[in-house]
């Protein structure tokens, strides 16, 4: 699992950084971050999790990171829940990871 198990965002702490690690022998390319929630703006870049020296960026060693940030547009609406829901691929398949 690439996500947390949860997010909180609130007027107090509207936004939150998200790391991506990858810890496993194989690549990672990371293609979509989203939120279905329209409070919140979640700015990232996709890419593979790893580093300017590799020469395939498909097959990119493990131990590097990337983030993204996740952000409320309006903090003083009410708290709402939503899904933020991320897609990458792992060298062998495309994974679709979400949490609520």
């Amino acid at each position: 699992n690439m996500l947390p198990n949860s997010i909180y965002l609130t007027s107090a702490s509207p936004s939150q950084q998200l790391t991506f690690t990858n810890s496993g022998d194989s690549g990672a390319l990371l293609e979509n971050l989203v939120s279905n929630n329209p409070n919140i703006r979640v700015t990232f870049t996709p890419g593979p999790l790893g580093d300017s020296s590799t020469t395939n960026q498909q097959s990119v060693k493990a131990g590097n990171s990337s983030s993204a940030t996740l952000e409320l547009i309006d903090p003083s609406l009410p708290a709402s829940s939503g899904d933020l829901t991320l897609t990458y691929n792992n060298g062998q398949e495309t994974v679709t990871q979400s949490i609520t």
